[in-house]
């Protein structure tokens, strides 16, 4: 089970990665120069929020992605944390779910750089660099997945284990109580052997 303090230093490292990756998109769109009054101020106040909102990344991974993926309308700043929080979709959801919340935001992002550039050499650099950094987000959010399924599944085997154990003992005491051994010892021995049933 996760501790509280592995969950702090999990939120704040990925809050963080968000962040550095929205600055990323954020530099990038300061090239354009084509904004509006409201920039910067709108593009990273969304964007913070954006980051503040992973925190919900695991009751609500599903819903907050698809809050999140409509932002980049108004966000470049944002698009780390929509990547996370699609990557969150499949460390906590099906592989089928994930790859819908996936075609979601490729949809979306292909139809906001076509209005923008379409047919240009941008258009081609920026939707190849958001839809790998989707494919890197979901790759690692199933390796995670992947990985919990494994601990639980040994964890699982651990306790059957110990529980198969504490039965075979407590069979054996009842029998000694029952029967007592035998002069030799041979009951106890006996008892104790692992192959036997």
């Amino acid at each position: 089970m996760r501790s509280r303090g592995g969950g702090r230093l999990s939120d704040a490292g990925l809050i963080l990665l968000a962040a550095l990756l929205g600055g990323f998109f954020f530099a990038d769109s300061l090239s354009t120069g084509d904004h509006g009054p409201a920039f910067p101020y709108l593009d990273l106040g969304v964007g913070a929020a954006a980051c503040a909102a992973l925190l919900l990344r695991r009751r609500w991974p599903v819903a907050l992605a698809l809050l999140l993926i409509p932002t980049l309308f108004a966000s470049t700043s944002a698009m780390g944390a929509t990547a996370i929080a699609i990557g969150a979709v499949a460390v906590y959801r099906s592989v089928r779910v994930a790859a819908l919340v996936l075609a979601v935001h490729a949809v979306m992002v292909t139809a906001l750089f076509a209005l923008a550039a379409w047919g240009t050499r941008e258009f081609w650099m920026g939707l190849t660099v958001v839809l790998a950094l989707d494919a890197v987000a979901v790759a690692v959010g199933l390796l995670v997945r992947s990985q919990r399924m494994l601990v639980a599944s040994l964890r699982e085997q651990a306790r059957q284990a110990e529980e198969t154990q504490r039965l075979r003992a407590e069979e054996a005491r009842h029998a000694e109580r029952e029967h007592g051994p035998t002069p030799d010892g041979q009951f106890r021995l006996r008892a104790w052997l692992p192959w036997r049933g």
